[in-house]
């Protein structure tokens, strides 16, 4: 039987300087998630799941609709688990 990992053995906050690095730039609930700094932010027409976020830009991020369905798609990410969040509209990156 396969050990699933907890959401605890995946996600690992950030020390509070580097949170705050990522909101004074505008990102917000940054954590660090599967080893990769992850966060969200607000575009014109979509919110992101930025993934690999550090201090020059992002690897690639998940499209949502709005703030709501980001928010809520990286939170079940964090708790469910696996390589990239559900429910986004397009990837970018």
């Amino acid at each position: 039987m396969e050990a699933r990992l907890q959401a605890s053995d995946r996600v690992e906050l950030l020390p509070d300087d580097q949170v705050k690095f990522y909101e004074d730039m505008g990102y917000r609930g940054v954590v660090r998630l599967n080893g990769e700094i992850v966060g969200l932010s607000q575009f014109i027409f979509t919110c992101g799941i930025l993934v690999g976020m550090d201090e020059t830009g992002y690897k690639h991020r998940y499209c949502y609709h709005d703030a709501n369905a980001a928010s809520a798609a990286l939170i079940r990410w964090i708790i469910e688990g696996g390589d990239e969040p559900s429910g986004y509209i397009k990837r970018k990156g």
